[in-house]
């Protein structure tokens, strides 16, 4: 009426005579509208055909299902991948999955989820660069800014450095920086080139070619480093504003060709077809250089505080986002369901309807409250009626309904829900969201189940084809199922095995690929031409190494054979501890024996001062480099120290223990087999075929001790950490070092007593001495004297020889008449009131049980030896107890052992004890006298 009373021209209402989306949807609609509000509910029509509702059994599942069924959609031709709209209420949840999966199928598309800049390459350059200064060339830091290969080194001629080079020599850098620990800026910038090497047993610690190639390598990213951060930082240091600071920052990016590099970037994802790849290097730029712009406009004349001025480069990254644009016309937008779409698309699918994301979990996250809210909003609109704040969680939620029927209708064909049955971490199952329940109910709707794997005979495999590359990975998965079933494949997977294996370009993967299911994760035994090249006719070896063997027989393989090492690391192993621990009682005894002193006759000064004059030699690294590791930091600092003390505390419970035995060190590091002028001849022994094997080692101490007219010689091994003695152990070839160690010794009696001795000398045993400085509790040394206490704490423990002429010797209280007890010196040996020395544990061994010990200790050698020649590289881990050789084995990839599989078992090794070791033993010595009787 307005309008006419001032002559205006009213336009009549054109409405549209056909429906932009499909009847079923028109239903949809209808029922959708109907449902928010309080008007009756339409009455039910007929079972919509497009329409659909998947349950997948997880998110990738559900991922997959979708992008094969619109590469099946387009492949009839009567779709375009535009036509193809996917929405999930969050698209953080599948990012994982969506790029692998579309691409799998060649199914182009945009992700329309939001890439924070922050992430961008440029900006953890920027980031490690102020660490690196901050944190003075820490390692990662370091490597962080190098890893971004945005700064290269040039050459001569001003040209970058290839990147495949860099790496090479980057990756090299690393290795040596982990091996040697080198940490701060004083490693990398100081002038003289470091100096890479790895000396190898025989190589006689000769600087190869090879070795002077890496240091090259490695020298050229010191350098680079070197002429390139530190005036870096010192300019930067120096800039006296924010606007100087900024300017330093881009002319150095500037010069060291970080915009070069990612002019590279840019141009290398054009070539690839990946256009939205290719425009983040020029965004991370332009919001850089804004940045800098903003420092200058808002900054710019105070005074530069560095941590700030980082802080304020992270903070404007922090924020920023990717802006992306689809890089085709044709291609399948993946978007989020609470975003405006374009109403120019087919077929919807909506993926991850749940009930937590439909509706939307609107569980507030902010600082204020919604009571809060609604309070300053209110009184936001008295003050300014343009103000307002964010809805509350209830408005949010009152608005779902709308979100989702926008996502409903945004397709005019078809609507297709999904939903994964379990959550990501596969621990909870997930519910189907209650406005698809209510569309399923109304419109009579049943769920299809998207299987995850497929059954063999099934003749149904749409869902699983795809392109031939996803299509033969789920041939494989069928024809997997077939073999576990033992049903045969479908005649239509038949069909497309038969089209895969004849493709020229899928044919051979095929065959390949299928091969897998007959693949047994057996090794196989070794060619004898291989075995010559790897072994030779003669291995000359650590009984530690044949412990290792019976261990675990591939790991040895691994190990000795390939030669496959870990990577070298900076830092305090418990062989390098040990071997510090060694080397100080060995001096410590030289020192002693070479003055003429008597160890039990030292007072507590002379008795520091030399352990001291020991470790000060032995800490001195241009001597022992392998010792730098303890003044490396504060906290090795520390560490050294605790050795040094421990050292002290064993150097005087050897004195006391000195003190009340009669056994002497005769000999400390003797060693057999290693070519020592002074040194024992080393265990051999043929094992046929013109074959040797000879074993070598290191004795840390031999004692003796002088009874009546005969002589007995007592091994003692000093361990870092506790050590038992194990009949069942020594049986199964896991702990042969002290028997192989006493044999040792027996078959070099004449070179270590004169002839006349020799022949009446006996084995003592062979024990172990915990190399500890024991903490001891109140309970301990409350009513007892505390060196007693102490020397309970540091008794040896091992294998004695049960001669009661020795056993009296070997501690001064079973010389006492009346004494009944335990031994301070030896653990669970004990002297009874009828004046009988026992030992719990068994540990009291006859010549004649000694005798059987060492003879299948060297039978174990043998064989061992033996099997090696012959190829065995058995994967045939021991287990015993709650113990395995895979608990810590660094080749546990390698072997890819799985328990489950039924070629992969445990040599399971059963409990047994002293009795029952002997009587295996004598049986088999016995076994094998026979079988030579009879050949």
């Amino acid at each position: 009426m307005v309008a006419q009373a001032n002559r205006v021209p009213v336009l009549i209402d054109q409405q549209a005579k056909t429906a932009r989306v499909s009847a079923d949807l028109q239903a949809l609609d209808t029922y959708w509208q109907a449902s928010q509000t309080l008007s009756p509910q339409p009455s039910a029509v007929e079972k919509p055909t497009h329409i659909q509702i998947v349950q997948a059994a997880n998110r990738y599942v559900e991922v997959s299902r979708v992008a094969t069924q619109i590469r099946q959609l387009v492949a009839t031709g009567n779709y375009r991948y535009r036509d193809f709209l996917v929405l999930t209420r969050h698209l953080d949840a599948y990012q994982t999955v969506i790029d692998p999966i579309f691409q799998a199928q060649a199914v182009p598309y945009f992700d329309d989820a939001d890439i924070r800049m922050a992430d961008h390459p440029f900006v953890e350059l920027l980031n490690a660069l102020f660490d690196v200064q901050r944190r003075n060339y820490r390692y990662a830091d370091v490597f962080r800014v190098l890893k971004s290969e945005l700064l290269l080194p040039r050459d001569a001629d001003g040209e970058l450095m290839a990147v495949p080079a860099y790496r090479q020599a980057l990756a090299l850098t690393e290795n040596f920086v982990l091996k040697n620990g080198l940490e701060g800026q004083h490693w990398w910038t100081q002038d003289k080139d470091w100096v890479y090497n790895r000396f190898a047993v025989g190589d006689g610690g000769v600087q190869t070619t090879r070795d002077d190639q890496i240091s090259a390598q490695i020298n050229r990213i010191r350098q680079f480093v070197k002429q390139t951060l530190p005036p870096f930082f010192a300019r930067l240091k120096a800039a006296a504003t924010y606007t100087d600071a900024a300017a330093v920052l881009y002319q150095f990016v500037t010069n060291a060709g970080v915009s070069e590099r990612l002019i590279a970037w840019r141009d290398q994802a054009i070539a690839a077809g990946d256009l939205t790849k290719a425009g983040q290097p020029e965004q991370t730029w332009a919001a850089f250089c804004d940045i800098l712009d903003e420092f200058h406009t808002i900054l710019g004349d105070l005074p530069t505080v560095l941590p700030d001025f980082q802080a304020l480069l992270q903070a404007g990254f922090a924020g920023a986002k990717f802006s992306q644009i689809p890089s085709t016309l044709d291609q399948v937008v993946i978007s989020e369901s609470g975003i405006v779409q374009a109403n120019n698309r087919k077929i919807t699918f909506i993926m991850g309807a749940t009930a937590d994301t439909m509706p939307d979990n609107q569980i507030p996250t902010t600082l204020l409250a919604d009571n809060d809210r609604q309070d300053l909003s209110a009184r936001l609109q008295q003050v300014d009626d343009g103000t307002y704040l964010r809805d509350d969680a209830a408005t949010q939620l009152a608005g779902e309904p709308y979100l989702n029927y926008l996502a409903f209708m945004s397709g005019s064909e078809r609507l297709i829900f999904s939903y994964p049955a379990m959550s990501d971490d596969a621990r909870s199952g997930l519910q189907l969201s209650p406005y698809v329940a209510r569309i399923k109910d109304y419109f009579g709707l049943s769920i299809d189940i998207a299987a995850a794997n497929p059954v063999a005979e099934n003749e149904a495999i749409l869902p699983f084809v795809g392109t031939r590359r996803t299509t033969l990975r789920h041939l494989v998965q069928a024809s997997h199922d077939s073999q576990l079933r033992e049903v045969p494949l479908s005649r239509s997977w038949l069909y497309v095995l038969n089209l895969l294996r004849t493709d020229p370009t899928y044919g051979e993967l095929t065959t390949k690929l299928l091969g897998s299911l007959s693949y047994r994760n057996v090794p196989t035994q070794l060619m004898p031409d291989i075995v010559t090249q790897l072994y030779g006719t003669k291995i000359n070896t650590s009984i530690s190494k044949l412990e290792e063997y019976y261990a675990n027989p591939y790991a040895y393989f691994l190990k000795y054979g390939l030669n496959l090492q870990e990577r070298d690391v900076f830092a305090l192993s418990p062989a390098s501890t040990g071997e510090f621990f060694h080397a100080t009682l060995d001096g410590l005894m030289k020192l002693v024996n070479d003055q003429k002193l008597n160890l039990a006759a030292l007072d507590d000064q002379q008795l520091r001062e030399m352990t001291d004059e020991v470790m000060a030699k032995l800490l001195d690294t241009t001597e022992n480099p392998q010792f730098a590791i303890l003044e490396s930091s504060h906290r090795m600092g520390y560490i050294r120290q605790q050795l040094m003390k421990t050292m002290r505390q064993m150097a005087k419970t050897l004195q006391e223990q000195s003190k009340r035995t009669k056994l002497r060190p005769k000999r400390t590091e003797v060693q057999f087999g290693l070519g020592d002028e002074r040194g024992l001849a080393a265990l051999s022994f043929d094992v046929g075929k013109r074959r040797q094997v000879t074993v070598r080692g290191r004795i840390d101490r031999l004692d003796a001790v002088q009874v009546k007219d005969k002589t007995y010689l007592g091994i003692v091994d000093y361990k870092s950490s506790e050590h038992k003695f194990s009949y069942q152990e020594a049986y199964y070839g896991r702990a042969m070092q002290m028997l192989t160690y006493l044999d040792a010794v027996k078959q070099n009696l004449p070179a270590l007593l004169d002839t006349p001795t020799a022949k009446d000398a006996e084995l003592a045993g062979a024990v172990y001495l915990h190399l500890q400085n024991p903490i001891l509790k109140a309970a301990e040394v409350l009513g007892e004297d505390p060196l007693t206490s102490l020397l309970k704490a540091e008794q040896y423990q091992g294998l004695l020889l049960d001669d009661p002429d020795l056993l009296t010797n070997l501690d001064t209280l079973f010389g006492t008449p009346d004494y009944s007890g335990s031994s301070l010196l030896f653990r669970g040996l004990r002297r009874t009131k009828t004046g009988k020395i026992t030992s719990y544990g068994k540990l009291l061994v006859n010549p004649n049980e000694l005798d059987l010990l060492l003879t299948h200790t060297e039978r174990l050698i043998k064989r061992a030896a033996t099997d090696i020649f012959d190829g065995r590289v058995d994967l045939a881990p021991f287990r015993e107890q709650n113990r395995t050789a895979l608990q810590y084995s660094p080749y546990k990839s390698v072997m890819q052992f799985d328990p489950l599989l039924k070629e992969n078992n445990y040599r399971d090794l059963p409990s047994l004890n002293k009795d029952d070791v002997m009587a295996r033993i004598a049986a088999e010595q016995e076994q094998e006298a026979t079988d030579e009787h009879e050949i």
